[in-house]
């Protein structure tokens, strides 16, 4: 598990609640719990999440002191570390670099521009800063590596993370394509709550991967989070439920070999988009 697990010998500052790994807290239980927990433990909490039946609570460096901090947590084992040294999660990306006009105030989102090996391939269109993330127009003259649609089910249409919260069913799966990657599939793990920016999607790629080796064919290998995936949209495998099948949940952020954060795609919904079917 990441993190550090808490005091064993502390008390449990939260009622006790019996989820599991197939009722897991609501995101307006997540809010509660790291607002509860910070006037309880008088605290800084940057990220609360609920990952394989556990809670996991990155703080603010200066809040971090493992003697005062309750190993258990509604009944559920409780994991701390100071924020961005307990996922060890990195942007899936290749490398990057974001610049632009000296001559304009950088906060002119139509300045931006996007290089790879020295070579513009797009401009920044919209900023999301909440979320961490931004829409880019590709340069026209932009040749990708891959010569067909990638290899995650075709996207019908968006889905907001309240509905996967509310509704997912515990051994579904989500599949995501870079452009340098192959197919990578994962389950959904949870939502982490971020104090000020919302919600990311937790995704698990471990358990995905085995059972799509198991039951692979040549035609579809399961992959791992590499360099390239980041920005890929990730989309739920075709089924009979109409809400979730072929809904596409967010766009990969960070990675490591196990775990991958999802932007959600809310704020796309609320601004009216759609996926175009061509």
């Amino acid at each position: 598990m990441p993190g550090q697990f808490g005091r064993p010998n502390l008390p449990d500052p939260l009622p006790a609640v019996q989820w599991s790994h197939k009722i897991i807290p609501s995101p307006g239980e997540l809010e509660t719990i790291t607002r509860n927990l910070e006037i309880d433990l008088e605290i800084e909490i940057v990220t609360c999440s609920f990952y394989h039946n556990s809670f996991v609570i990155e703080l603010d460096a200066e809040f971090y002191a493992s003697e005062r901090l309750p190993g258990r947590l509604a009944g559920r084992r409780a994991y701390w570390g100071v924020v961005g040294e307990v996922w060890g999660l990195k942007p899936s990306a290749t490398a990057r670099q974001i610049t632009s006009d000296p001559n304009h105030d950088i906060r002119d989102d139509q300045d931006l521009d996007v290089y790879h090996d020295n070579n513009v391939i797009g401009t920044v269109k919209t900023r999301f800063e909440h979320q961490d993330w931004a829409l880019v127009e590709r340069t026209n003259d932009v040749q990708f590596t891959n010569t067909e649609y990638f290899g995650a089910p075709v996207p019908h249409h968006l889905l907001d993370c309240w509905d996967i919260a509310d509704r997912v069913a515990p051994i579904s799966y989500f599949a995501a394509d870079g452009f340098t990657t192959g197919t990578v599939w994962f389950n959904y793990a949870g939502l982490v709550y971020r104090k000020q920016k919302g919600y990311i999607v937790e995704m698990n790629t471990d358990f995905a991967y085995i059972f799509r080796r198991l039951r692979g064919t040549a035609d579809e290998l399961a992959c791992i989070p590499a360099p390239g995936l980041c920005g890929a949209p990730v989309i739920h495998q075709k089924t009979t439920d109409d809400l979730f099948s072929n809904s596409v949940c967010g766009f990969v952020w960070l990675a490591n070999l196990q775990v991958s954060w999802v932007v959600p795609v809310g704020p796309l919904i609320d601004a009216g988009w759609e996926t175009v079917q061509q």
